[in-house]
């Protein structure tokens, strides 16, 4: 929001300047950078029979809270859960069955997420956290939206270049390659079926 509003403000105001837009980038990337207080976190008793646990700090970086941040963003809700099963939904198609709901919202807060990583410095282990969070995802079948996975991986494209998103790019490659061999498989079984029936039905006549 923030980022946003200083956008929109030398948009308007300052006929998209240089200098302006020199200046923004230059104190984003001087607060985005800015190391962060240690996370306070607690672990589990090492006595065998109880015991306090103890609390330890872990550090934590910009790029591994941008990367949680956009998985966050990236999973579905309880109710965009479409559970995947070669049995086709009555009076629907295998391909809508298969494919969860897109929200347009979501891809333009994702968009201004990847932004804000445009000034972080360490993008290499911003890339390490994201294909961890990104495999996840997929193995799991968590996505909110194949679109707006691509959404990102362009964005992220256009800010590191090719090379950085190849990984992200070939396991979203995989997933589509999957999703074509399932819903063909669904559309095989439910015409099987449909076979079946027609030659009980002729049987039975």
């Amino acid at each position: 929001a923030l980022h946003h509003k200083y956008r929109a403000l030398i948009r308007a105001n300052f006929a998209e300047h240089n200098t302006f837009h020199r200046a923004l980038k230059e104190a984003f990337e001087f607060f985005v950078n800015l190391p962060l207080p240690p996370v306070t976190a607690s672990t589990k008793p090492t006595e065998p029979q109880g015991g306090r646990r103890r609390a330890r700090q872990e550090e934590i970086s910009v790029s591994e809270l941008l990367s949680d941040h956009i998985d966050r963003r990236l999973r579905k809700a309880p109710a965009e859960m479409v559970p995947i099963s070669p049995v086709l939904p009555e009076n629907g198609s295998a391909e809508s069955f298969l494919t969860p709901r897109r929200e347009t919202e979501l891809e333009r807060k994702l968009v201004s997420i990847v932004d804000l990583f445009g000034y972080v410095n360490d993008k290499d282990v911003f890339g390490q956290f994201y294909l961890k969070h990104l495999a996840k995802r997929l193995i799991l079948g968590r996505s909110n939206s194949v679109d707006a996975e691509q959404i990102v991986i362009g964005k992220l494209k256009q800010v590191c270049g090719n090379p950085f998103v190849s990984k992200f790019t070939g396991m979203i490659k995989d997933l589509m390659l999957a999703r074509s061999l399932q819903n063909a498989f669904v559309q095989f079984v439910h015409a099987e079926k449909l076979s079946a029936a027609a030659a009980a039905a002729d049987t039975a006549a």
